[in-house]
């Protein structure tokens, strides 16, 4: 099984089961619309699933406690962007809590981003330095053992 684990925000981090990661920065430059950070992440999963294959995204499930509401409205509309393509591009989805994957890499559910990304590097063997993709990875290892 093909995974995809998605740290979804503006700076997206992704881990691929077949090894790869990273981060997609979507945000809008100032001449742009807000709509091409959705039509850039859109092409982005389009890509990995013609160049990788994915059978599921993993993705961190938005929260609505303690966020800002401009962050929540992107967070949610890039889990629409997930969810709308499933049936285009024939994959499963399924949304973890911030606290549940946390507790999962670390034994503590309000781990640090330090800790997150000391767990990524352990789970992956690389040097993992963005919190963001050192949380997809973490999703990744989640994923894995639910799914594989």
């Amino acid at each position: 099984m093909k995974i995809l684990a998605l740290d979804i925000a503006s700076l997206t981090g992704w881990a691929h089961s077949l090894g790869s990661s990273g981060v997609w920065l979507l945000k809008p430059k100032k001449d742009e619309s807000g709509g091409i950070r959705l039509i850039r992440f859109a092409n982005k999963l389009k890509w990995l699933k013609k160049a990788l294959g994915i059978d599921i995204i993993a993705y961190e499930a938005a929260r609505h406690g303690g966020r800002a509401t401009r962050g929540l409205v992107t967070h949610s509309e890039l889990q629409g962007v997930v969810k709308a393509l499933s049936e285009e591009l024939e994959y499963e989805y399924k949304g973890y809590s911030p606290t549940a994957i946390k507790k999962f890499a670390t034994g503590n559910g309000k781990a640090s981003k330090e800790d997150m990304i000391k767990a990524a590097c352990k789970f992956s063997g690389r040097n993992i330095t963005d919190d963001n993709e050192a949380d997809a990875i973490c999703l990744l290892e989640m994923a894995k053992m639910q799914f594989q």
